[in-house]
């Protein structure tokens, strides 16, 4: 791992990456991941909460294996493609309520158009978050993250109208 460790510090970009352990990942399957030296750990991190479904599920393995085959990727905000409708229906059947769905590729991605959504409708320019949350790495959600004083230190000042409280 010290190798990978040496060759990442020298060509890759630390501002937003604190690492706390010296853990390079190779591979996983299921609940636990292996690191370039074989060593093999329970993945408690869940792939950073993405990954609830394990690592390398075979059912999402044939899933992504099958649709790469027909179409490997395209903007929805673009064109329509069938899967996010399916989805959407799939949600209605078993959800209390009707509703309408924005999918996004990240809870950063959410959280941002949260902060839009939430700006339009209430037409308020203010925001509360909590100390020692994470809501993402961009300009806008390290307003509202406080976890890591690395990933916000070089952007200041941060988006105005966000108040952090216990």
């Amino acid at each position: 791992a010290i190798k990978w460790i040496e060759r990442d510090e020298e060509t890759m970009a630390p501002y937003n990456r604190p690492f706390y352990y010296p853990l390079v990942v190779a591979g996983g399957e299921g609940a636990i991941i292996r690191d370039v030296d074989g060593n093999e750990y329970i993945d408690w991190n869940s792939g950073l909460g993405v990954l609830n479904v394990g690592q390398c599920n075979p059912k999402i393995v044939e899933a992504m294996t099958n649709k790469a085959k027909s179409f490997m990727h395209y903007s929805y905000t673009d064109f329509r493609f069938t899967e996010p409708v399916e989805l959407a229906e799939r949600l209605n059947k078993i959800l209390p309520m009707q509703c309408k769905y924005f999918f996004a590729n990240s809870g950063t991605e959410a959280n941002e158009a949260a902060f839009k959504i939430a700006r339009h409708f209430t037409k308020r320019q203010l925001f509360i978050g909590f100390i020692d949350s994470f809501h993402g790495r961009t300009f806008g959600t390290i307003a509202f993250s406080s976890t890591s004083p690395a990933q916000r230190r070089h952007f200041h000042p941060l988006m105005p109208g966000v108040t952090l409280v216990p």
